[in-house]
């Protein structure tokens, strides 16, 4: 009885992932997702766990009309792992592009609303470094939901919950969800310039005795990662699994080792 009362707390308690994020382009992002999978793969070991990923573009500037005190930018981004990162409000989730073709995407309904945007409008925007144009065509507003899907989006989303973030005299929008080809090899519309990375235990699976030992073993396999023993993109996770004991957090979010 206990058992099941703890990882019934477990399991609706925040803060039980370990989330990673890095700088990192298409080739680097797939070796590295791989390097962090084993790894977790050690320190779960037989408790297992889900693994959810995502690929961000590069700054993603929009037109001047959205401006205010700041600069409007978004990211597109495409999420593995998890199907769908919520519930459609309007229209439908965004195919793979077409060569001539605006991009299809689809924003949060939040977003959408702050930018004054519905199905159907075009955004032209342009690559914050380069300056290189990418018309995209909204095709669906959605909203996120309880659940392990909306729980692995939540954690993957490297922008504000809100759906906006001003930081450093930059309003960023988004995310701009966008199909996985539209980073892939086919017709890369968008180069890979972050990745994110979730792994979330199965709760069930891990018997109430061994949940220090576990804690213990993640935190162990995450401090390589930061010296560069795994990658050295690798920052930080945002948040250590919140059911670790105390000096377990503690060590487990010690500051990223810079890597050169």
């Amino acid at each position: 009885m206990l058992g099941q009362a703890v990882h019934r707390k477990l399991e609706t308690a925040p803060g039980t992932s370990v989330v990673v994020s890095g700088y990192a382009n298409a080739a680097q992002a797939s070796a590295d997702g791989a390097k962090l999978r084993t790894a977790l793969r050690a320190a779960f070991g037989a408790a297992g766990f889900a693994f959810y990923h995502a690929d961000w573009s590069g700054l993603l500037r929009l037109s001047a009309r959205y401006a205010a005190a700041s600069v409007p930018i978004t990211q597109a981004a495409a999420f593995g792992g998890i199907g769908r990162p919520g519930v459609l409000v309007s229209g439908a989730w965004p195919a793979p592009p077409r060569p001539g073709r605006p991009v299809p995407g689809a924003l949060p309904a939040g977003t959408a609303a702050l930018l004054h945007l519905s199905v159907g409008g075009v955004l032209l925007l342009h690559d914050q470094v380069s300056g290189h144009p990418v018309e995209v065509r909204l095709t669906g507003l959605f909203r996120t939901v309880a659940g392990p899907a909306g729980v692995a989006y939540r954690e993957l989303d490297l922008i504000d919950a809100s759906g906006a973030s001003t930081q450093g005299g930059f309003t960023t929008y988004g995310p701009l969800i966008v199909s996985p080809a539209a980073f892939g090899p086919a017709l890369p519309m968008f180069p890979v310039a972050q990745a994110s990375w979730v792994a979330r235990p199965v709760i069930a699976s891990i018997p109430v005795t061994r949940i220090t030992a576990l804690a213990a073993s993640i935190t162990a396999e995450q401090r390589p990662a930061r010296s560069c023993g795994c990658c050295g993109r690798w920052s930080a996770p945002r948040a250590s699994p919140r059911w670790w004991p105390p000096t377990i957090r503690r060590s487990s979010t010690s500051p990223t080792r810079s890597c050169s």
